[in-house]
């Protein structure tokens, strides 16, 4: 099968370096406004940094002082948070080009851990004068706006989505959700690797990792899916849509 293939970031060697080249990021359309000048976009390199996280590294932990947003240049990573008895509690899972620690905006806290599922590159932005550059580039801040309301319809969804009672109706809404995803980062939707394990897809999800293992499963045998440990295709996405929609 076909695995899920990622966009070459440029090899820098300080951050300096890094955001010479901020206009030209492969992922900036996400990040900046179509329409930006190339003016104001050297001008947010200037006030970001960069940061390479290895698999398994922290961004930032709950409890943290704010001081920076984080836009995920290239890789993957987890939100969670520990419940009172010790157990990880996932949030969410992030993309290349989406924007974290914006929840810590009203109280100058974060309130979750952020932790790389794979190597990945981060971008840096402080906070207080990217404030001051809203100021002169109102359309940077409806841009910024934009990515925190998407970033909340996608934990409404993920509400609707933890509502679904039936194992693999969750499964399947959680696969429609990823591929529209990479879609939506000009990736093929219908043949991508997953870059949670099982087990943290399960605690997402509220299920054990048997059952997440045995709906991919039964997936498979029905001609849906073709899963080969965390690569997948959709091979019937109707019918993946149907199972998500509960009509099956």
């Amino acid at each position: 099968m076909s695995t899920f293939l990622r966009p070459r970031v440029p090899d820098v060697q300080n951050a300096d370096s890094a955001w010479a080249i901020c206009p030209f990021c492969g992922p900036h359309k996400q990040c900046l406004p179509p329409d930006v000048l190339e003016p104001y976009a050297t001008r947010l390199g200037h006030i970001s940094g960069h940061r390479r996280v290895a698999r398994g590294d922290y961004l930032y932990r709950a409890g943290d002082a704010f001081t920076h947003l984080h836009a995920i240049r290239s890789g993957d990573v987890k939100t969670s948070r520990v419940s009172a008895d010790g157990e990880e509690q996932i949030i969410g899972f992030n993309m290349t080009g989406d924007l974290l620690g914006v929840d810590a905006i009203h109280d100058g806290r974060h309130r979750c851990n952020a932790i790389a599922l794979e190597q990945s590159e981060i971008c840096t932005l402080s906070f207080t004068p990217l404030q001051e550059l809203f100021l002169f580039m109102p359309r940077l801040l409806q841009h910024f706006l934009q990515l925190m309301a998407a970033e909340i319809a996608r934990q409404q969804n993920a509400i609707i989505l933890l509502g679904n009672t039936r194992t693999e109706q969750r499964v399947a809404a959680f696969v429609i959700s990823l591929a529209s995803r990479y879609l939506a980062l000009g990736y093929s939707p219908t043949r991508f690797r997953m870059r949670m394990s099982r087990e943290e897809m399960g605690c997402y999800l509220g299920m054990t990792n048997e059952s997440i293992s045995r709906a991919l499963s039964n997936f498979r045998r029905q001609g849906v899916l073709n899963v080969d440990y965390r690569d997948l295709e959709i091979l019937d996405i109707a019918a993946l849509r149907a199972a998500a929609a509960g009509l099956v």
